[in-house]
């Protein structure tokens, strides 16, 4: 039975802080090098072990649904540093409880939480133009195994994936799985990106990545926003086995009924459903669409071809070894492509890129030729048992996606310096000034509290200078130019982290009720359907 339960003023702002603190102190014990693995296990399934951040954010879980609140938002943060950026999601959820608790205590002190919040946004301009200040762009593939290593925290990983970032470049899609032997190895697979993620969050249901393996595909040039523009296609998924009802559509566009009947079919386990929408940025839709349809094999449903998405065939399908879906990407892994018709449209492309008639039409087939003939590196992790290279294989994922924030945005000094070097400038000048430079330290002192070089609550960072500090892993050394032994950390990451912890403590300071559903719902409530009508 739901039970609601209504609080306000400081009561609220209690619970808040207390729920960011229960997730802020799992996850900040992972920070820096020397960080402590997390073990974890979920109802039913296997003990885990990860040093991700992100990933202990997402098994914490509040009994207390007033405090579950504030863990939630902060949550929230790290998932979203995940789905950005691949990196960063320790640090943004450090900053962000520490702006929490600093300005809770200037609230209950007297301070109004709208005023303040407004007066710490207003800091981000200054803050982020600091980063920018100290961002090296020029990157090299020591460089990017320099990130990769302190990301993954291993020398080992960081060359593997440091080296194959580098040569793929920015724009080669990098995927993740898991070897069938205890080596780890990297392969180049052919693969069709799309620059765009779901066409809504609740096709992801909670996480940042969905696989689908094995897909049916389907590709409609046709902008879908009544129920019944759906319906033939979810009517065509329903003559398939249920075994094999998982599906990604590509479409011009979809929004409206249409859109919340195809989440809505998804939710209920009719079928695993993906759907995506042509990037915002191609001008040629039709085009586009058919390079993506011939890419799976699929036949292009549009009033041009004669294929009506209104009478679809299961003839209509392409298939894949398997789909990724990302917030900002979607992939299409090893598609079955006819042979004579990808031929025939590299032809036609090579054709127009050689002859076209302006720069715009031939830098087009260009971008389009490219595309079709996309490769995917592909990294398979290994490791002693299912437990350790699934622990390895967090680190990977934090590897990659920091070294593709390096090469996307170069890099800055690491260690936290930056951060509390830029608390200095801005500490003394206000209130919030010196709220904030509290917070902005305490990344570097959780890197250095984790490695027992200080204790957690000594700030010991006065005159800090940017790149100078303790390499953890080599106390014993002293204070050292950390930019030298390799210790950066992606631009990208430290933007996006002001970014984002700016915004979550924000929303959280300003809480002033909260309005909470307890309990467990009745099943009966929610029946299920195979076909909803």
């Amino acid at each position: 039975m739901i039970t609601t339960k209504i609080s306000s003023t400081s009561d609220s702002l209690d619970a808040v802080l207390e729920g960011a603190k229960i997730l802020y102190d799992a996850v900040s014990t992972t920070m820096g090098p020397r960080g402590s693995n997390v073990i974890f296990r979920k109802y039913g399934k296997r003990v885990g072990v990860t040093h991700d951040g992100v990933t202990v954010a997402k098994m914490v879980k509040i009994n207390d649904e007033m405090q579950d609140v504030g863990a939630d938002l902060l949550r929230e943060a790290a998932m979203k540093m995940d789905a950005t950026t691949g990196d960063g999601t320790t640090t943004v959820t450090v900053l962000s409880y520490h702006i929490l608790k600093e300005a809770v205590e200037a609230i209950k002190a007297g301070a109004n939480p709208m005023k303040l919040k407004l007066a710490i946004d207003a800091l981000q301009p200054e803050i982020l133009a600091q980063i920018d200040k100290y961002t090296d762009k020029d990157m090299t593939e020591k460089k990017l195994i320099d990130v990769a290593s302190v990301a993954s925290g291993s020398k080992e990983i960081g060359k593997e994936v440091g080296e194959v970032v580098f040569k793929a470049g920015k724009d080669t899609p990098i995927l993740l799985g898991f070897s069938d032997s205890t080596e780890t190895r990297a392969e180049v697979i052919k693969g069709f990106k799309i620059d765009a993620g779901p066409a809504s969050p609740y096709l992801m249901q909670g996480v940042v990545k969905t696989e689908i393996a094995s897909p049916k595909i389907l590709v409609a040039d046709a902008k879908l926003r009544d129920k019944e523009d759906v319906l033939p296609l979810l009517k065509l998924i329903a003559q398939l086995p249920e075994d094999q009802r998982r599906v990604l559509l590509a479409c011009s566009d979809i929004a409206g009924d249409a859109l919340s009947y195809m989440v809505v079919n998804h939710l209920k386990g009719f079928a695993q459903i993906a759907v995506v929408r042509v990037p915002a940025h191609i001008n040629a839709q039709s085009e586009y669409l058919a390079d993506v349809a011939t890419s799976c094999g699929a036949t292009l449903m549009s009033k041009n071809t004669g294929a009506s998405i209104m009478e679809p065939e299961i003839s209509y399908f392409g298939n894949a070894k398997r789909v990724t879906v990302e917030p900002n990407e979607t992939i299409i892994v090893e598609g079955e492509p006819i042979k004579e018709d990808m031929d025939a449209r590299i032809a036609s492309l090579k054709d127009l890129q050689k002859n076209g008639k302006t720069i715009v039409a031939r830098k087009f087939a260009d971008d389009r030729l490219k595309t079709l003939e996309q490769k995917v590196v592909s990294i398979y992790v290994g490791g002693q048992s299912e437990t350790d290279a699934e622990e390895r294989h967090y680190r990977y994922e934090d590897a990659v996606g920091a070294s593709r924030a390096a090469l996307r945005g170069g890099i800055v000094p690491g260690g936290g310096t930056l951060l509390a070097s830029i608390a200095e400038t801005i500490g003394g000048l206000s209130a919030e000034g010196d709220l904030v430079a509290r917070a902005l330290v305490r990344p570097m002192t959780k890197v250095l509290s984790n490695a027992g070089i200080i204790n957690e609550l000594d700030e010991g960072v006065a005159g800090v200078k940017v790149g100078h500090g303790y390499d953890v892993m080599n106390p014993d050394d002293g204070v050292i130019d950390l930019v030298e032994r390799g210790i950066v950390d992606p631009a990208e990451s430290e933007i996006e982290c002001i970014k984002t912890a700016i915004a979550i403590a924000g929303l959280l300071m300003t809480t002033g009720a909260m309005v909470v559903d307890q309990g467990e719902p009745d099943a009966t409530q929610f029946p299920q359907s195979t076909y909803p009508s």
